[in-house]
């Protein structure tokens, strides 16, 4: 290297302008590491929300089947207890 880069080299250090961009460097990788970090999670929290929903759905259809099943079967038995009586009146 020639003296007069190592010259500029030195007075840079000096009055301290590589340590200054080297220190907004660093902060500026600091912020994207943050950032990506912050995307990362957002993406994973959507992932469970996605899942939690998928499972809340399965677990309301089941509900739901057992409620129309139990539905039905008041029904059958209403309709078959409706029909007995009427025959008995039938019979009078």
């Amino acid at each position: 290297m020639t003296e007069p880069k190592l010259c500029e080299l030195a007075s840079c250090l000096v009055d301290g302008t590589v340590f200054e961009i080297v220190k907004e460097l660093e902060e500026i990788q600091q912020l994207n590491e943050r950032a990506f970090l912050n995307r990362h999670e957002g993406a994973r929290h959507r992932a469970e929300v996605d899942a939690l929903e998928k499972t809340l759905a399965e677990d309301m259809r089941g509900t739901d089947q057992k409620i129309i099943m139990e539905l039905d079967q008041l029904v059958f038995e209403q309709q078959t207890t409706s029909t007995g009586c009427r025959s008995l009146l039938l019979c009078d």
